[in-house]
């Protein structure tokens, strides 16, 4: 039997990404509802540049992966939903 594992998620950045290499990690927020919850989200490559620069606490974003086996969305794709914002110094 087959199944699919695909996910997409539309949230804002709880703390700013963390970066080692060319991995990228940051946590997003989302709501259900009434229902708050928060998943953790791994870019790799040539996006994880991309998100390291760019993405900024408090940022709307779109993601979309799989699911690995430790609950971690593994981003295919991203999409900041907003106009850049100028990044804190």
């Amino acid at each position: 039997m087959r199944s699919v594992n695909r996910v997409m998620l539309i949230g804002r950045l709880i703390e700013n990404p963390t970066t080692t290499g060319k991995v990228t990690n940051f946590k997003v927020g989302v709501s259900y509802g009434n229902k708050n919850d928060v998943h953790n989200v791994i870019v790799k490559g040539k996006r994880a540049e991309k998100c390291k620069n760019s993405l900024i606490k408090g940022r709307l974003i779109y993601a979309e992966g799989g699911i690995d086996k430790n609950k971690n969305l593994i981003a295919s794709d991203i999409r900041f939903l907003e106009s850049n914002i100028k990044k804190e110094k």
